[in-house]
């Protein structure tokens, strides 16, 4: 079930496969350079990746930065744990709350999770300066957001 409806799981056989972790290297690979690759012909490979796009397996291509390039060197998790009364009052719901948040720029991710925490963030910012005042000025005037527990990322793998 997706959002209260239904969906179709689409085969995806061991030529999509090849193809979509291709495309995961790099969006940017032409599809001759995939057939090429692949040894299939390029007929073959556009029309999977037409299809694929159709049924919504490939939704987007993106750009993947390297954040210390332009300046961006601290990453961080916050977790999130909500005042689901204060939501009530409010009039909204977690998943509006989560949505809000994933508008701020410098949230690169927003994940709704279980256990002693609602909403995860993945935050990316220039220095610690700038980390503090987006918790301190900015989530801790949310209303709803009753505990926040901020985690900086030592390293990514």
């Amino acid at each position: 079930i997706n959002n209260g409806k239904y969906f179709h799981l689409m085969k995806i056989d061991e030529t999509d496969r090849k193809i979509l972790h291709l495309l995961q290297v790099s969006a940017k690979m032409t599809i001759s350079q995939i057939a090429r690759k692949l040894g299939l012909p390029l007929t073959t490979v556009h029309n999977r990746i037409k299809k694929l796009e159709l049924e919504g397996v490939i939704r987007n291509y993106t750009v993947v930065l390297d954040y210390h390039k332009i300046g961006k060197e601290i990453a961080a998790y916050i977790f999130l744990t909500v005042d689901y009364k204060v939501l009530q009052e409010r009039g909204i719901s977690q998943s509006q709350l989560a949505l809000q948040l994933k508008k701020t720029p410098c949230v690169k991710e927003v994940a709704m999770i279980t256990g002693n925490q609602d909403i995860l963030l993945k935050v990316r910012v220039t220095n610690v300066a700038e980390l503090n005042s987006f918790v301190t000025e900015d989530l801790r005037n949310i209303e709803g957001i009753e505990k926040i527990q901020t985690h900086l990322i030592l390293q990514e793998i």
